[in-house]
């Protein structure tokens, strides 16, 4: 088999001269066989490219399917919704498997020797169970924090160190706030503040997102969305909104982990280095290619252990 990847607007793979295209941001340099995407944020996605090959096969899970066309039409006439596993498409063997990221969110085996993490997550979760790593020839995998910077607490305990700090708003002031990334974190915390017996708000979107949650067996429950009448309670929003409340908000994302402030909790949908290494170790791959976040840095820190690797990004 002759392989070739590279990052053009995506993560590109040729393989015997059949071009899979993952999570295209821009516009390729080549014209893929194939397009997949392996969940819904936004910078793994632009629906203009998505719609730019409408002949093509565009591949995605039943829920992630379900996020992107909440907010957009996708005119693809051949979409590919993964209610199975394995698949193949245009001579390509696909499989896919849970990330563990956010709702729908799916690693690809490609051919049974490549493997795309795109964004994974390795521990448990409230509302997720811990996804499995793939054995690969070739791993391609995501590097948002592969950095030494952000090695993460255990979740058991950030879980802790958020209900303290959102018990402590709400008695002090009636209301905590709390921002974190939709679909996402965000939904996880609605899971975790269920436990509290407290009146829980949603941002329309927060709310939007967590229906589809709940439409496909994510059992999140006691949540309303923010309206005129909301009174009393924990209100969650979108994390790019939260700019302007610095001092009053609680802030739930990962880059968290170098913040000092005590309203910057570090609980993140992504696997710090420890177990971006934990992932590698335990597939151990004949070549590794990083992408997205230190790329760079988590190539350099996988040489110094013997690994043959190299950033895309």
């Amino acid at each position: 088999m002759s392989t070739k990847i590279v990052y053009s607007g995506g993560i590109g793979i040729n393989i015997d001269g059949k071009w899979v295209l993952l999570d295209p941001i821009k516009m390729p340099s080549f014209k893929p066989d194939i397009i997949i995407v392996s969940h819904a944020h936004r910078d793994h996605y632009n629906i203009r490219v998505l719609n730019a090959f409408p002949n093509v096969p565009l591949i995605l899970s039943n829920e992630t399917y379900s996020l992107i066309a909440r907010s957009n039409k996708l005119r693809s006439e051949d979409i590919i919704k993964t209610e199975e596993s394995y698949m193949e498409v245009n001579s390509i063997s696909l499989e896919f498997f849970d990330a563990n990221h956010i709702l729908g969110s799916r690693q690809i085996l490609i051919n049974g020797e490549i493997v795309y993490t795109g964004d994974i997550c390795l521990e448990k979760r409230i509302i997720f169970k811990p996804p499995e790593i793939l054995k690969a020839e070739i791993l391609i995998i995501e590097a948002t924090y592969g950095n030494p910077l952000y090695i993460f607490p255990e979740r058991k305990i950030l879980y802790r160190q958020l209900l303290k700090k959102v018990i402590k708003d709400y008695f002090d002031r009636g209301k905590a706030v709390v921002y974190a990334r939709s679909p996402g974190v965000a939904q996880e915390l609605i899971k975790l503040f269920s436990k509290l017996r407290v009146s829980i708000y949603a941002h329309r979107t927060v709310y939007a997102h967590t229906q589809i949650y709940t439409e496909n067996g994510c059992e999140i429950t006691q949540y309303k969305i923010i309206d005129s009448s909301s009174e009393e309670g924990i209100y969650i929003y979108p994390i790019w909104m939260g700019k302007n409340d610095i001092g009053n908000g609680i802030f739930v994302t990962g880059w968290a982990a170098v913040e000092k402030d005590e309203r910057f909790i570090p609980l993140s949908s992504h696997s710090g280095l420890n177990m971006l290494l934990a992932y590698v170790n335990t597939s151990n791959p004949q070549k590794i290619y990083t992408v997205y976040g230190y790329a760079r840095n988590f190539s350099a820190i996988l040489k110094q252990q013997g690994y043959d690797a190299e950033s895309l990004w």
